[in-house]
């Protein structure tokens, strides 16, 4: 499918035992959050969902102020690539290519990889998928083709240059593992300024740890 969303934080919600076997999905807080995230930068569309059997122990968009804070927050950087989001549409319907990709589309060397997705060719994301106390996580930033051989990629929200190559980062909810292509400030300036204003206002939004989970 060339354009997706999902239920942010997930639908299915289980807690029964059939036969000795016990299944339990539940949606916590950071789950929440950081289904958030990666859904304000991978979606077609922002869209939440209370569940398939919600109830008084499931996190909410609504359920504390962090988490009220945190989406409204990844609301408007969703809102922020309105104008790159339009052109990836405009070539999904003329072209069949995603907007969510996998990076061999652009890095041939990146085939095996199963952890990062790229929106468009601009930016690179490796979305946490599982909890993380010290929230690290690992990430392979490409050097560009050589058309764009003078690029290089900067990490989101603070926009502080990066090198290629496998690096570690911090992550701490708020600051996804997000990392934008230099020339995405010539081709798509208004998201690009707009990403830079919301990105100011989430990094002190994590200094005051407004983000925190009370569960953690």
């Amino acid at each position: 499918m060339s354009m997706i969303h999902s239920d942010v934080g997930g639908y299915t919600m289980v807690d029964q035992c059939l036969d000795g076997v016990c299944v339990k999905y539940e949606r916590r807080c950071e789950l929440l959050m950081r289904w958030t995230e990666m859904s304000a930068f991978t979606d077609a569309i922002l869209r939440t969902h209370p569940g398939s059997g919600p109830g008084p122990g499931e996190a909410q968009i609504y359920s504390s102020n962090a988490s009220k804070l945190h989406f409204a927050a990844y609301a408007r950087v969703h809102q922020a690539l309105c104008e790159y989001r339009w052109d990836l549409m405009q070539h999904a319907e003329t072209t069949g290519i995603p907007m969510a990709r996998h990076p061999m589309l652009h890095y041939e060397n990146l085939e095996s990889l199963l952890t990062q997705v790229m929106i468009g060719e601009e930016i690179m994301m490796a979305p946490a998928l599982r909890p993380s106390p010290d929230h690290v996580i690992s990430v392979i930033l490409p050097k560009p083709p050589e058309r764009d051989s003078e690029e290089f990629w900067v990490r989101w929200p603070s926009f502080e240059r990066v090198g290629f190559g496998r690096h570690q980062y911090q992550n701490p909810l708020g600051m996804p593992a997000v990392f934008l292509k230099s020339g995405m400030q010539r081709r798509f300036p208004d998201s690009w300024e707009r990403l830079k204003a919301e990105g100011e206002n989430i990094m002190m939004q994590v200094i005051k740890n407004s983000y925190t989970c009370s569960e953690s």
